[in-house]
Formats: C-alpha cells, sequence, structure tokens
C-alpha cells in the first residue's frame, strides 16, 4: 500500500494552506492581490473556474491554521509550510557571461555577480529521517526593475527562486487541492482522497506523483538537485529553473541515524569547504507537452535541456548563531519577489501570490516583526 508521511497536509512547497475550521480575518495587502490574479494567454496561461474565489478560501484557511497553531504553541509563530529549516546561508549568484542572447533577461545580466540569502528546510516534517519534500529558496539581491509585488515597498530589489528537490507537483489543479485538505482535515490522512470505491473520485496518479514528490534520497541539502516545479516568464517564454551540485547530485540517500541530520551535514560540509550549484534555465519547446497550467507535467529534458545560465557559490561558514538564526526566520520567500521580466506563471503561482502574502504578513504580526526584505549579508546585531 502507498503510505505517506505524518504531517502531509502542510508539506506543499508550492501553497502554503492548511484547512481549517473557521476563516481568519483578511489580510488587506493579501485581499488587494486576490483581485489580481490576471492571466497571461500568451504565454498559455487559463483561469480556473472560480479561481479568485478558490485562492481566497485557501489563503483565509492557511491564515486560520497559522493562527490556531500560534495560539496553541504559545510563542513563536512558525512558517505553515517549511518551517524546519536546516541552515540560512550567505552565497552568491553569478550570471555566466556566456549566457545565451535569448536568455540575457531581467535579472540574467552577463557576468553579473549579486549576493545572496539561501534558505535549505523540511516541507513539513520535524525529523530528517522521514519522507518529505526538501525545499532550497534563493533570495537573490540587488536585482534592479520594476516589481510585481506592491507591498513591498520602495527599494526592495530582491528575486526569490523557491525550488524543490523533485521536478513535479501531484495535483494538477486547484479545487483538487481543496478537496485534498479537506479529506486530510477531516479524516486525518490523505488516502481516501486517493483512494476510493467510486471509480470517478479515485487519483492513482496523483497518489504515484506525491510519493515521488516526498521520497527523493538526500544525504546533504548541499548535494542535492532542486526544481522550480512550477513555470515562469523569461520576458516572453515560459521556462522552468533548476539548481544542480556542480559536482554532481549525490542521490545515495546515506545518512546517520539523527533527527537532524540534514543539518548536521550542511555544518560538517561548510566547516571545510565551499559549495557550489549550477543554476539552469529551461525553455518550453512545445507548449502542449509542456504545460505552463499542470506542474504534475514534467517538461522533458531531452526535448528542452536545461541551460546553465549562472552558478550558486555558498563559502565556507558557519550559519547557527542565534542571530542569524532569527534573522532568517523573519525573511519571507515568494516566487513573486521578482520583477516583470521574469513573472510566475500557472493557477499554482497565481494562489501563491495571495496565499504567501496572507500567511507572510500573519506571521510577522504575530511574531512582531517587520517585513523588510533584506539589502547586504550583514546581520542585525551579528551572527
Amino acid at each position: 500500500m502507498t503510505t505517506f508521511p505524518r504531517g502531509f497536509a502542510v508539506l506543499s512547497t508550492l501553497l502554503l494552506a492548511g484547512v481549517a475550521a473557521c476563516a481568519a480575518p483578511r489580510d488587506d495587502d493579501a485581499a488587494t492581490q486576490a483581485g489580481e490574479l490576471s492571466v497571461d494567454a500568451a504565454l498559455g496561461e487559463v483561469a480556473e473556474e472560480d479561481e479568485e474565489a478558490i485562492v481566497r478560501r485557501i489563503a483565509d484557511e492557511a491564515s486560520a491554521q497559522l493562527a490556531n497553531a500560534h495560539r496553541a504553541a504559545g510563542g513563536v509563530a512558525k512558517r505553515d509550510a517549511h518551517p524546519k529549516a536546516h541552515g540560512c546561508v550567505t552565497a552568491s549568484f553569478t550570471v555566466a557571461d556566456d549566457i545565451p542572447a535569448d536568455m540575457r533577461v531581467g535579472t540574467f545580466v552577463p557576468g553579473k555577480r549579486y549576493d545572496a540569502w539561501i534558505r535549505f528546510s523540511n516541507g513539513s516534517q520535524a525529523d530528517d529521517r522521514s519522507n518529505d519534500a526538501r525545499g532550497m529558496a534563493i533570495k537573490v539581491m540587488g536585482v534592479d526593475g520594476p516589481r510585481l509585488l506592491a507591498s513591498e515597498g520602495p527599494g526592495a530589489r530582491t528575486h526569490d527562486f523557491v525550488l524543490s528537490n523533485h521536478h513535479t507537483f501531484f495535483l494538477d489543479n486547484l479545487a483538487d487541492y481543496v478537496r485534498f485538505m479537506e479529506t486530510v482535515t477531516t479524516k486525518g490522512n490523505p488516502i481516501s482522497f486517493f483512494l476510493s470505491w467510486n471509480p470517478l473520485e479515485l487519483h492513482l496518479r496523483a497518489a504515484w506523483l506525491a510519493r515521488k514528490f516526498t521520497t527523493q534520497p538526500i544525504s546533504d541539502p548541499l548535494t542535492s538537485r532542486y526544481w522550480s516545479v512550477t513555470s515562469y516568464a523569461l520576458g516572453r517564454r515560459p521556462v522552468k529553473y533548476s539548481a544542480t551540485p556542480c559536482d554532481g547530485a549525490d542521490t545515495s540517500g546515506e545518512h546517520p541515524d539523527a533527527a537532524d541530520y540534514l543539518g548536521q551535514a550542511m555544518k560538517a560540509h561548510l566547516a571545510g569547504r565551499d559549495a557550489c550549484f549550477t543554476f539552469s534555465v529551461q525553455r518550453q519547446t512545445t507548449p502542449a507537452a509542456m504545460p505552463v497550467e499542470d506542474p504534475t507535467v514534467t517538461w522533458d529534458e531531452d526535448a528542452s535541456p536545461f541551460v546553465p545560465v549562472g552558478r550558486v557559490t555558498i563559502p565556507r561558514q558557519t550559519f547557527d548563531g542565534a542571530a542569524q538564526q532569527t534573522f532568517c526566520e523573519n525573511l519571507s520567500f515568494t516566487p513573486w519577489h521578482a520583477t516583470q521580466a521574469h513573472r510566475p506563471l500557472g493557477s499554482t503561482n497565481r494562489a501563491r501570490k495571495v496565499v504567501y502574502e496572507a500567511t507572510s504578513s500573519l506571521r510577522h504580526r504575530l511574531n512582531g516583526a517587520p517585513r523588510v526584505e533584506p539589502s547586504s549579508l550583514v546581520v542585525p546585531g551579528g551572527r
């Protein structure tokens, strides 16, 4: 029988949604964003039926769960997805000098070097030995261009790349996502969503994809490959992103029997040597086979190989100081921290715009922390 990890309901790296019995008060910024979920038909976007209402519902319920968890814990409000960080590190993002001409758009200025913060995390699990999605969120600083989020305020110059260690998601539309979350909430596990006596309600492909999404072998966050899963505009062309260790990905999955082995592996790695990723872009070459609205479809790398456009370098460092950990937990990562040249595409990304804004705003309010995009590698108050 297919088995799923404990806490599966909140593992999604794509939507920060969890269903709760009541809705939290709406955040004004998020409510405004809900009215701005426009689609770009020329890039293959198609709005789902009642999309804005569904997205608003997900955002309200995600906010309610976050508020309820905060009240129950009586302490710091944690992210509702990817709450456990293995490490938040300083890095550089350098664009290749020989980047192809059609990719010299927005952030991808040939030869440009940016400072960056990178957070590695689990989707939902506190124990690294449990099956889970793993995330790599890159915040590149000093990026010029017109912004996508009005809530960033003047002066924000960041570009976030939000990546996961598997290339496809397991649900292809927002309506199914809501039904999946409701099933988990009311019945305690997702099995009855995937399996049913009614043949019309079977989701066997989704079950297989969910299993793949949460069972990728990992020994060290710095030696795993990551993908954007969803698609993005690169000027007027849909693309996907990937970050691959410069020496190749370790797919052995070998690790010590320790609940925090991934963070320990990062510390040991960066105590002795730098880490490096090749950052690549995959062009959409066949829209029918590479849809922007369905994150369950893998874009064939043989038909359209990922093209290296830059390098992410994480220098040797220590990163577990209290000030740095607090600083990093107050950061917000969203694919909508970007310029118009890199607009996120598809309903999943459109939902993220609203859900991330709602949950981030609420989390920062509950913690009494300002929402500020960083502009340097300096940690306030020291590391």
